[in-house]
């Protein structure tokens, strides 16, 4: 069996599923190529979920201040819900991994939390319509597709921040809100030690005031239609600077686009990008010379990540056997399913069932239902005795519930906040009881086989050898060193 078919399907994808190694293997780099080059569609479970320009129109009528405010909530953790579920759908059914896992690597990037109550509506959408249409191609256009989205306005408070001399800002006695403008350049683009200066966030920040969400209070008048708006109104008036450059005055969002397409190409970017994907994909303390390949790669194109990606997947480090990055608990849940995905009888589409159920019991918005009854009534949901209900909360458990993260910078990336003894406890706990509930088939030994190849040690096929039955057994392949690790 080709070791380099492991590395691709776990390292590079979301985890082998029984099958796919005797088919990855036959060429590897190929099939991520193939995956790289091409332009994925949505997954159409996916296509069919609302879109934030729908989300942000979907007002219900008729109701104001509290009462808005609490229906809002209740139809966005619904969606929300049903989000989560259709996104775990499609990493666990996915043939393309590589493309799943790219999708979680820059969402993770560019991170929204529904710390933040009022993103929980729009999160999944961010993903969907800023993050996958654009994982391989420029990266200048996904990060204005990111900063214009809902999610990440509301997010970063961009939707505060009044330009202090601008009509609005003047009326309401309003200023900037640089939460936006400083994670752009800290955490989106240049990095910590990227060579901005406070000087900058401010002119950032007055550069991006105006870019504001679609609410039923806002002028009739508007010439844009969807989510994102351009309030001319809130706008701070006149020419910015921002890293030694003059953006001259705009009528419209033309001097924010300009200003995000530079620092999107600017030199400290491309270090930035380059050192997060080679965290990513090849280890916790990424090799220098494959960082200053992929930046030098990211420079030179504009940003392409097609191209990026592309030198990534051909660096000899990626390569190597032996397993180097630590699998965090979505990764590990989702590479855990795949694995099981042939031997048991839970699939992908019970997840697909599961948003819908979610869907269809959390819409109380007729039913005057307050925000304390909804909680309680999303509890009796993730009580439910369905496994892929289990599998939502578990998640929840392992501490990595999708659009969750504590703060803007995201869920980290290196095994030192993953590996602990408590963690490594509950992964085991988790395994024993998914593989209990859902009636596994395949002997530890051809599990073993099937997802991991011969990347097992002798003291794992020992402890294989002794398990009491196939789903004790299976348990314990997901508890393996090897497994933990991609």
């Amino acid at each position: 069996m080709s070791l380099d078919a492991i590395v691709a399907l776990n390292r590079f994808g979301m985890g082998a599923r029984p099958g796919d190694l005797s088919e990855v293997a036959r060429d590897p780099r190929k099939w991520l190529r193939a995956q790289i080059e091409s332009r994925a569609a949505l997954a159409p479970a996916m296509a069919a979920l609302k879109s934030s320009d729908e989300i942000a129109h979907d007002i219900p009528e008729g109701l104001s201040g509290q009462d808005l405010r609490r229906s809002l909530i209740l139809r966005g953790r619904a969606i929300y819900q049903q989000e989560v579920a259709l996104r775990y759908a499609v990493g666990i059914g996915a043939d393309q991994g590589l493309t799943e896992r790219l999708a979680r690597f820059w969402s993770n990037h560019f991170t929204v939390s529904t710390t933040n109550p009022r993103v929980a509506a729009y999160a999944g959408a961010m993903e969907r319509e800023a993050i996958r249409p654009y994982m391989t191609g420029k990266f200048e256009d996904m990060l204005l597709a990111v900063v214009r989205h809902p999610a990440m306005l509301i997010y970063l408070d961009n939707i505060q921040s009044f330009g202090p001399n601008s009509p609005a800002g003047q009326r309401r006695d309003r200023g900037l809100n640089e939460n936006l403008a400083r994670e752009i350049l800290e955490l989106h683009t240049l990095g910590v030690n990227g060579g901005y200066t406070q000087d900058d966030v401010i002119g950032l920040a007055k550069i991006i005031t105006g870019w504001q969400v679609y609410a039923p209070n806002l002028p009739k008048d508007l010439p844009s239609k969807g989510a994102f708006v351009f309030l001319a109104y809130a706008h701070e008036p006149g020419d910015h600077k921002l890293l030694g450059k003059t953006y001259p005055a705009s009528r419209d969002d033309g001097q924010g686009r300009a200003a995000l397409r530079d620092i999107a190409r600017h030199p400290s970017t491309a270090q930035f990008v380059a050192t997060k994907l080679a965290r990513h994909f090849i280890a916790d303390d990424p090799p220098q010379a494959a960082v200053d390949e992929l930046a030098a790669i990211f420079r030179e194109t504009g940003g392409d990540l097609q191209k990026v990606t592309l030198a990534l997947v051909e660096r000899k480090e990626a390569w190597e056997v032996a397993p180097r990055k630590f699998r965090s608990p979505e990764d590990f849940v989702i590479a855990g399913m795949r694995a099981l995905s042939g031997s048991s009888t839970l699939s992908a589409l019970a997840f697909v069932d599961a948003a819908k159920a979610m869907d269809d019991r959390l819409d109380a918005m007729s039913e005057g239902m307050s925000v304390e009854d909804y909680q309680r009534q999303l509890r009796d949901v993730n009580r439910g005795n369905d496994p892929a209900g289990a599998l939502l909360r578990t998640v929840q458990t392992l501490g990595q519930y999708p659009y969750t993260a504590k703060s803007p910078a995201g869920w980290p990336d290196v095994a030192t906040f993953w590996a602990s003894p408590d963690a490594l406890l509950e992964r085991l706990e988790w395994a024993s009881a998914i593989t209990a509930r859902i009636g596994v088939r395949m002997s530890p030994t051809e599990l073993a086989g099937a997802v991991l190849g011969d990347r097992l040690s002798d003291e794992t096929q020992t402890v294989l050898a002794g398990a009491a039955s196939p789903a004790q057994g299976a348990a314990l392949v997901l508890s393996s060193p090897e497994f933990q690790r991609r």
